[in-house]
């Protein structure tokens, strides 16, 4: 075949090319990835010239001559190809400067304190102590205290009894009880320190089966204001009593009953209980004096009972029965009306 010659040549100057086009891609990618650095002085008169290739035409000539050569044709030294190098010309590089701009001083920003918004805290509403001023009240003037529960008040211009809400003291009569009279007495000693002053407070019923106003009563003390309800309870003058619907202070009564049980106070510890009756009194019977025989014919023994001038028929029958029982140094009888030393000096 004519020209066998020219496959191997075409295929070392494809390597050739593809040799040139690798380096020319490695000296790209090495400048790409160096960072930029900004020059001083000092570099720029320091920078190292860079070869760079220029072909010639004659070069290119060459090249091209070659293809058209017939395999087999020693090398062509008479075609006046004399070297097909690449001619180097050194080329001092001028670096890039990149502009960089000036540093500028950008404060950094400081974090300020800003308060975080403050949450109040949720409160608990307190439930006012039952020693807060009563709503709804009427004033009245206390005319009678009954017993340590019941008083008679002057409102509205008559008299009505007012029953407490809540409390129950012991009876003064029918029967009377232990601490009965102590706790009227308590009643009364609260009532005058308000000087008979106090504030009724109605809670659902009005009246009870008996016809008397159902009230919480409030007295102003030089200390402050108080129930009269609470403090019977509260120092063993009485005791809690429940009795719906009115029971808007009876969890106060209550506790104020478990205190008093605790300290002994007034009839728990006097008493050992509530509603303990008193001992019924027993009539006091003068002691029998035994009589002796009467002296003398008397009727009556002159030691015996006592005689009056009307026990006698005569006033000598007085006289006789004045004499044997001590004379007038002792008429037990008071015979002798008006000690002269003659009884009865009325009768005939």
């Amino acid at each position: 075949m004519k020209r066998s010659w020219l496959l191997p040549v075409g295929i070392l100057a494809a390597v050739a090319v593809f040799v040139c086009a690798a380096c020319g891609l490695g000296v790209l990618a090495v400048s790409v990835m160096t960072p930029l650095a900004r020059p001083t002085a000092s570099d720029v008169s320091t920078a190292t010239p860079v070869l760079v290739v220029r072909p010639t035409a004659t070069s290119v000539t060459a090249v091209v001559d070659l293809f058209a050569l017939p395999t087999g044709t020693p090398f062509p030294q008479s075609r006046g190809i004399t070297d097909i190098s690449p001619t180097l010309t050194p080329v001092a590089s001028t670096p890039t400067v990149t502009p960089v701009p000036p540093a500028t001083d950008t404060p950094t920003p400081v974090p300020t304190n800003t308060p975080a918004p403050t949450v109040p805290p949720t409160l608990t509403p307190t439930v006012p102590p039952p020693t807060a001023t009563p709503v709804p009240a009427v004033e009245a003037r206390v005319a009678q205290v009954i017993d340590g529960d019941t008083l008679e008040v002057v409102l509205g211009g008559r008299r009505v009894r007012v029953r407490l809400i809540g409390v129950d003291a012991p009876e003064i009569n029918d029967p009377p009880m232990c601490f009965g009279s102590e706790a009227t007495a308590k009643a009364r000693e609260l009532v005058n320190l308000a000087n008979g002053r106090v504030l009724l407070e109605k809670d659902v019923s009005e009246t009870d089966r008996f016809g008397r106003l159902l009230r919480y009563v409030w007295l102003e003390h030089p200390d402050g204001r108080r129930m009269l309800n609470e403090e019977l309870v509260r120092w063993g003058y009485a005791q809690a009593g429940t009795y719906p619907p009115d029971v808007k202070y009876q969890e106060l009564f209550i506790a104020a009953e478990r205190e008093a049980r605790a300290e002994n106070r007034g009839l728990w510890g006097a008493c050992g209980g509530f509603g303990v009756p008193l001992p019924t009194p027993t009539r006091a019977f003068a002691p029998v004096v035994p009589t002796r025989p009467p002296a003398g014919g008397l009727r009556y023994d002159p030691f015996g009972p006592d005689r009056d001038c009307s026990d006698f028929e005569t006033q000598a029958e007085a006289q006789q029965f004045f004499l044997a029982a001590g004379g007038p140094q002792r008429d037990p009888h008071r015979l002798d009306a008006d000690h002269d030393g003659v009884a009865c000096e009325s009768l005939p």
